[in-house]
């Protein structure tokens, strides 16, 4: 098998899954895999071999009620170019170890943590973008975060950064200051509602591309 993409997509009645002898070592698409598996109480993915899979955009996405835990510390994304959506709307997750996970070929992180609004803590301070043109929406609705490290990130290809932290209202602070924008046309609501920020270093973004920044800081109420 090589492609699982939307294996169990809208099995929205699922409440358990036994995937403890699936053998995965060829697969190469596992985008929407889980897609739409709102009731699902658990998920045990942790023995999935990964080596191949390429594709895992929106793999979780809409895991929506009552999925706390997700353990996916040990996949081997080194050959994966999206992760669009990946956790988008697991909204009841209240930890997740992203931490080495290898993004170095991934160009696509689009609503990668989006609504994920459970999180009080993500380390993706090892994350190599150097590749990603989209981060639009990666951090959207991530409103129980209290901090977050995007100190590192690689920005130099990305076009898109919009909704990037809409409404993160609870990190306090953020540093974007070694942000390469000089690719990026749209930063529209980009730091909308994250009314936590008491300051916001952008002095050194290059707009110069740049074609829409409508609500870009609005609602950040505590910026002084």
């Amino acid at each position: 098998v090589t492609d699982m993409s939307h294996m169990f997509s809208g099995c929205g009645n699922l409440t358990s899954l036994n995937l403890s002898h699936f053998n995965t070592q060829n697969v190469t698409d596992m985008s929407g895999m889980f897609n739409g598996c709102q009731d699902l109480t658990s998920l045990d993915v942790s023995h999935f071999n990964t080596q191949n899979v390429t594709n895992m955009s929106g793999m979780f996405n809409g895991c929506r009620r009552y999925l706390t835990s997700l353990d996916v510390s040990h996949f081997d994304t080194q050959n994966v170019t999206n992760m669009s959506g990946m956790f988008s709307g697991c909204k009841e997750l209240t930890s997740l170890d992203v931490s080495r996970f290898n993004t170095q070929n991934v160009t696509n992180t689009n609503s990668m943590f989006q609504s994920c609004s459970g999180l009080t803590s993500l380390d993706v301070s090892h994350f190599n973008t150097q590749n990603v043109t989209d981060m639009g929406g990666m951090f959207f609705d991530c409103y129980r975060l209290t901090s977050l490290d995007v100190s590192h990130f690689n920005t130099q290809n990305v076009t898109d950064m919009r909704d990037m932290f809409y409404d993160c209202g609870g990190v306090t602070s953020l540093d974007v200051s070694h942000f390469n924008t000089q690719n990026v046309t749209d930063m529209h609501a980009m730091f909308l509602g994250c009314s936590g920020l008491t300051s916001l270093e952008v002095s050194h973004f290059n707009t110069q591309n740049v074609t829409n920044m409508h609500e870009m800081f609005s609602g950040c109420s505590g910026l002084t």
